[in-house]
């Protein structure tokens, strides 16, 4: 016991710990440091309200997953939340739980659209439900268009009333309902005759080496794309995907791909630059061919790993060293920002977007998106429909134009203050924005 006393005032001391002693978390008074646990985190002794003594984690207690010893979910005890807005919800009063099953605990709230809802506690208080649904559909698309279909008027909701379907008609005549997301997304911009017209026009089109000659089914690994027989110009015949012959990904038969790396030599001093630019050691003895792989060493943590040179040359550097979350790169800007807020999930996947960091404030949803000049000068009318999106859905947006510059805390934490007070968007543009290079987009378009 004396040893561990000794260690608790040394980790206070050098401030590794935070004194929980006397604060109060829900219904737990913390009276005393309790230990560790056999991953190392702090364990408090703690009183609840109900007179009962029991321990919880540090980080259970500052995170709130613990608020009491157990009694308040035996009990049902219900958080006033009365007065406190959860998105376009304002609560209003409890209902009393007799008159519901399960002794569950319901609050009658006012939207911002004038409905009145019983809603469901935990509902408010995991951000599932933020607003009667019925609203969403106010955001008129009537008279709008996307792509090819003309918005007529709203049609209805599918299930849930946040799915609002908008009759459209489509330029070659056709009448359809199709989902508001959808339109706001840029997902769907014809009845579908679009999509069949573009299949017709790819017979015959030459792509690289490769001349489409005819259909040839559905790929055995996506059923949704088609598959194209193509001629190349060495004489082979190969089937190729619609979505790699149109982004020019492949372009011959295998033979391209042959001769220029016949053509390439590489020598030592090749090697030497590409792992000078990268940081990283080449521990080769000798040239080998491009598609050869060989070992390289990174300088930063030591890592080694094995890559061929063109791979490398088109990489990002150490694959071990770079930062990943759902499978998408953390930028520097990400990773201040976070750190800055104190929360919030990087890479956070909301149906086709990623959002750079998602944060829930009592119920409410914020995307704080960092929009540098260099990656989105030249897709501002994407990034539009993509807030759109979010706007519908319930989300309210913070976007932080910049080049490379991180607005001060202050500055930052006002906005979000703002959004969690009944605002839907800000925007911060920093003095760097619109200065510097920009990066082109892929064009997927083919020359004839």
């Amino acid at each position: 016991m004396a040893i561990e006393k000794v260690n608790y005032l040394h980790e206070l001391a050098m401030g590794n710990l935070q004194d929980l002693t006397g604060q109060k978390f829900g219904r737990l008074t913390v009276l005393k440091r309790a230990g560790s646990t056999s991953a190392g985190r702090s364990l408090w002794k703690c009183q609840c309200d109900c007179g009962v003594r029991c321990t919880a984690t540090g980080k259970d207690l500052l995170s709130g997953n613990t608020k009491s010893c157990g009694c308040s979910r035996r009990q049902g005890i219900v958080i006033d939340l009365t007065g406190k807005r959860f998105g376009k919800w304002t609560v209003i009063g409890f209902v009393d739980r007799k008159n519901t099953r399960n002794r569950i605990a319901y609050w009658e709230c006012l939207c911002r659209c004038g409905t009145r809802k019983k809603v469901l506690q935990s509902s408010l208080l995991n951000g599932t439900s933020t607003s009667c649904g019925q609203c969403v559909r106010r955001i008129d698309l009537t008279g709008r268009r996307f792509g090819r279909l003309k918005v007529l008027g709203y049609a209805n909701s599918i299930g849930n009333p946040k799915r609002a379907l908008w009759k459209c008609k489509c330029d070659c005549g056709k009448i359809k309902n199709v989902r508001g997301e959808l339109l706001l997304s840029g997902e769907t911009k014809s009845c579908g005759c679009l999509f069949n017209e573009r299949v017709l026009q790819l017979k015959g089109q030459k792509f690289g080496r490769l001349t489409v000659i005819k259909r040839a089914g559905l790929s055995n690994s996506n059923k949704l794309s088609r598959l194209w027989e193509c001629r190349c110009d060495c004489g082979a015949i190969v089937k190729v995907e619609q979505g790699n012959l149109q982004a020019h990904i492949i372009s011959s038969c295998g033979c391209l791909r042959k001769e220029l790396i016949s053509q390439v030599r590489l020598t030592a001093s090749d090697y030497e630059k590409l792992a000078k630019r990268f940081e990283l050691i080449w521990l080769g003895s000798k040239p080998v061919r491009s598609h050869d792989k060989t070992q390289w060493k990174c300088k930063q943590q030591g890592h080694t790993f094995w890559s061929n040179f063109g791979n490398l040359s088109y990489s990002l550097g150490c694959p071990k060293c770079l930062d990943l979350v759902n499978g998408a790169r953390i930028s520097k800007p990400q990773r201040e920002l976070k750190k800055m807020i104190k929360g919030g999930r990087l890479n956070h996947r909301f149906r086709p977007y990623t959002i750079d960091i998602a944060l829930f404030v009592n119920g409410i949803r914020i995307a704080i998106e960092y929009d540098s000049w260099y990656n989105h000068a030249n897709r501002l009318d994407l990034d539009a429909m993509k807030y759109e999106a979010l706007l519908v859905a319930g989300w309210r947006v913070l976007q932080i134009k910049a080049n490379e510059s991180i607005p001060s805390q202050a500055r930052v934490l006002k906005a979000i203050r703002d959004l969690t007070n009944g605002a839907t968007r800000r925007i911060i543009t920093m003095p760097d924005w619109g200065k510097g290079p920009t990066r082109k987009l892929r064009s997927t378009t083919v020359k004839k």
